[in-house]
């Protein structure tokens, strides 16, 4: 009994010594504060967003074979869900703040190809203009974004002649289509009276913006053998060019006075359309179709 006596006055002693010492407290949350969640709704429709806007300006740019655009929204895309990946995971802070940068430049970037892709659809608007190069313009309508090489109703081409070959048409229209195939844009035939007139459209190398390219052949009346060469460019859209226009002409024009100039290039003489048309058998080799459009 004395035994359990100092164990109870032991205990009770030990008790008394530690009442003073302060107790943990359980960490309080304040009232209307709440843990942030795992992926913010907003940020996760934004980049949800970017990612269906980035495929869908994909498929236009791969419907008109802008393949340089198709591969910037397929990077674009990529971005977008690399994004919700880090977000989901809670990744780096640095990484992310880096990555959303990246986001935003691409997806303002994605927005202005798909605007540039949109002008490619087939509107009234659109169809109303290429209707226009059935045959060879007689003037510009777009005259922020025209160049015209003619005798009549000439555009910015102050420094530049019609070219005069020594040619005939075929060897013009074939020069021609070679000259296009040099430019590294992506060329689209849209209607084509061989080989005296080709309508083609020519899209930018990194926005696609489509740029009207008409060039006729008529041969001189009075001096045999002779070709004028008409040459006009022209944007779909008033917007200005900023001289591409101006410096594609230049260089066709260019391009067919040096294959002239040479040895043996050139070496037919031009036979007007409307006698080479009706005389089949002198005109053996040579390709008349009427005018069509092309599927938009």
């Amino acid at each position: 009994e004395r035994e359990r006596d100092r164990r109870n006055r032991r205990r009770v002693m030990a008790r008394k010594k530690g009442s003073g010492a302060p107790k943990a407290r359980r960490p309080v949350t304040p009232r209307g504060v709440q843990s942030p969640p795992l992926t913010s709704k907003l940020e996760f429709w934004i980049r949800l967003g970017h990612i269906l806007v980035s495929l869908a300006t994909m498929a236009l740019s791969l419907k008109d074979v802008h393949l340089r655009g198709a591969a910037f929204c397929f990077f674009s895309s990529c971005l977008g869900l690399a994004g919700l990946y880090l977000q989901k995971i809670r990744g780096s802070p640095l990484l992310r703040t880096v990555l959303s940068f990246c986001e935003t430049i691409t997806l303002f970037l994605t927005l202005a190809l798909l605007v540039a892709r949109s002008t490619m659809l087939a509107s009234p608007q659109r169809v109303a203009f290429l209707e226009r190069f059935r045959e060879f313009p007689r003037s510009c309508l777009h005259k922020g974004s025209c160049t015209r090489l003619t005798p009549e109703n000439p555009q910015r081409a102050p420094n530049l002649r019609v070219p005069v070959l020594h040619a005939s048409a075929e060897e013009i229209y074939k020069a021609t289509t070679e000259f296009l195939a040099l430019t590294k844009r992506r060329v689209h035939y849209r209607h084509e009276r061989e080989p005296y007139y080709v309508h083609v459209e020519i899209l930018s190398q990194n926005v696609g913006l489509a740029d009207s390219l008409a060039m006729q052949v008529v041969c001189d009346p009075e001096k045999s053998g002779l070709a004028h060469v008409w040459i006009h460019t022209e944007g779909s859209a008033d917007t200005g060019d900023s001289g591409t226009n101006y410096v594609l002409v230049r260089n066709l024009a260019a391009y067919l006075e040096a294959l002239d100039a040479g040895d043996e290039q050139f070496v037919g003489e031009c036979v007007p359309e409307g006698i080479s048309a009706g005389a089949d058998e002198e005109t053996e080799g040579v390709s008349f179709k009427e005018p069509r459009l092309n599927e938009l």
